[in-house]
Order: C-alpha cells, then structure tokens, then sequence
C-alpha cells in the first residue's frame, strides 16, 4: 500500500526534469506531507506522443460516477490499484489500464513498519534527490459546471525483499524513461506494458530509513518530516495502564524492579544527608581553627570600709619591738651583773 507520499519540489523544477510544460500548475501546491485527497503532478502522454503534466487529485473516482444522482467527487473510490487486480478483469480499472496511464511525480513516499502496537514511519527516496516515477492510472470526470477533474491511483505490487521488512507491498516505481514513456504511451495495450508493474530493491541509488512519527498527522508539513530518525533519539512514551492494572497484582520482575527503584532512591536521599553532614563538620573544624582572643585581665576590687567595727581591728605591732637577739644581749648583761654582786 502507498497512503502517504512527498513532493516538496517546484513546479518549474518539475518540468525542467520532465521537459514538458504544466497545463493547470495553479492547482499544485508543495507539501512535504501529500495525502490522498491532495492534488499531485501527473506525467501524461496523447496519441501523438505529446508529453504534458496535469494536476491531478489522489482518490481514483471512475468516469461513469456521474451517472449516480448524488454525482459525489468528494468519495475515494480508490487510491491504489493493486498489479494483480490490473492484471484480473476488475471493473474499476478495466477500461483505464488500456490507455489512461500516468507516472506521478514524488521526491519519496511513506510507509509505516508495525512494531508491537504501534506503527513506526519510514521514508523512501532517492538519495541523490532524483525525483521518484511512480506509475498510475487515472481517469477525467465531468463534473456539473462542465469542468474536468482528473483524479488517479498508484499502482502497487508485491513489496521487494529488501523492502520486505517494511510492508509487504509497495508502489510500481519506474527507473528509466523508457519505461516512463511505453508506460505512459496510449498506443501501447496494457498487454505491452504488465512486465514493468515490478517491485525495486534498495540500492546503491534508493533508501529507506526511519522518520518522525509527526508525518502521521496531515497538517504537519515541516522539513523534518523527511529527516532520519535514530534508534536511540526515539522518545519512548509511557505505556496507558487501567486502574485495575495500578492495583493490581504486580509480577516478580515489576517487584524486583520496584524494590531497585526504592533502594535507589533511598542510597540517594542518604548520599545526600551525608554530604550535608560533611559540610557541617567542616564549618565546625573551620570555628575551631580560628584564634581564641587572650582574656583582657580584670582588676582586683578595693575594700570596702566597714563603719563600727574600726577599733576591734588588730593594729600591726610597733617598729620599737625588739628583735629576740637583743633580748638574749639584755638576759646576759644581768646575769653578769648578778654574778659580780656576789663576788
């Protein structure tokens, strides 16, 4: 399936590259996201091998539509024509695969890879910028104000090997302008042409990586759409769980995992007071390293006089006292003194 293409490039630059003119290039507009219901550059051919472009709207809705009284343009009746049902005797497409063929121009197309429950965006292109010929069929319907609105679908086939990871189909991508042209040719019966609705391995020359999961939405035309994506810059969202899944039963594995969360958490919240610990500590040993100041000395206080006891205050002993030496000089004076008496 192809659902999604882009085509980013100017009109002139097409023709340039097509080297034929744009009969309604008022209609075109550059996007980088194309989906079905937009309107895309077709390479034409008449029966006088005249090249033109048309502009066409994706969405194929047969010519004989406008026979229905609702005559509704706006209903897709189809974007892609599968190879096999090209090669089968499909109403839809029976009458258009013999001479209403077209190549729709792209510089890549989108395709999205399932992975587990969710669809992952890819992008192929070529990787040299070289615009992309993918082949069509396409038909012209009358509508009520007598104008002709040309609307086409891609022809897609069996996806390639290289490709095969992708998507198990992809659309017929034509790789020389000789295919272009017998494609294209309305001389040719689609009996000349069937060989070529054939799938193209990856090469030298074509590539496909992964994209952003922004292209999902239509209004999203940024440059980036067809920029690559890594593995590892892919943002992983977390998985929608009910409530019951909350309270519920948790396995062996989610209560491993639950219990290494919490001791992690708690090594952390400990790594943390232990090192608000150590800054206290070391405000403390900095307090203690600071010089303690010498105490400024304090002098003693005078007594105070007490009133009405001054005469029992013993007085300090007259300077007249004699020293006990004299006094043993005076003992023996007298005893000499008593001795001669005697005599």
């Amino acid at each position: 399936m192809c659902g999604r293409t882009s085509n980013q490039v100017d009109i002139k630059e097409i023709e340039t590259q097509l080297q034929c003119q744009c009969a309604n290039p008022e209609k075109y507009k550059p996007k980088f996201n194309v989906a079905p219901t937009d309107f895309q550059p077709a390479l034409v051919c008449d029966t006088k091998l005249n090249k033109s472009i048309k502009i066409m709207k994706w969405g194929f809705i047969p010519s004989w539509s406008n026979k229905n009284k609702n005559n509704d343009t706006k209903t897709i009746k189809a974007i892609n024509a599968r190879a096999e049902s090209l090669l089968g005797q499909q109403q839809l497409f029976r009458r258009v695969k013999q001479n209403q063929r077209c190549v729709i121009v792209a510089t890549g197309y989108y395709e999205w890879k399932k992975e587990e429950n969710k669809k992952v965006p890819y992008y192929v292109s070529y990787k040299d910028g070289k615009l992309l010929k993918l082949a069509a069929v396409y038909d012209i319907l009358k509508q009520e104000d007598g104008t002709e609105l040309y609307t086409y679908a891609i022809v897609t086939t069996k996806c390639s090997e290289s490709l095969s990871f992708l998507h198990p189909r992809m659309p017929v991508i034509l790789n020389n302008d000789l295919d272009i042209m017998n494609w294209v040719n309305p001389r040719n019966g689609f009996n000349k042409v069937k060989d070529l609705m054939k799938s193209t391995e990856l090469n030298d020359n074509l590539q496909c990586y992964r994209v952003s999961s922004d292209v999902n939405k239509v209004e999203n035309q940024s440059s980036d759409l067809i920029v690559e994506v890594k593995e590892e810059n892919v943002e992983k969202k977390p998985e929608n769980k009910s409530i019951t899944d909350f309270f519920g039963k948790k396995s062996d594995e989610e209560v491993k995992k639950v219990d290494t969360d919490v001791k992690k958490e708690e090594n952390e919240v400990k790594e943390e007071e232990d090192a608000k610990e150590n800054d206290v500590k070391m405000e403390e040993v900095k307090e203690e390293e600071k010089p303690t100041p010498k105490p400024t000395p304090k002098s003693k206080p005078k007594p105070k006089a007490t009133k009405g006891k001054q005469n029992n205050v013993k007085k300090p002993a007259a300077s007249t006292n004699k020293s006990a030496g004299q006094k043993r000089k005076m003992m023996n004076k007298n005893t000499n003194a008593k001795k001669a008496k005697t005599q």
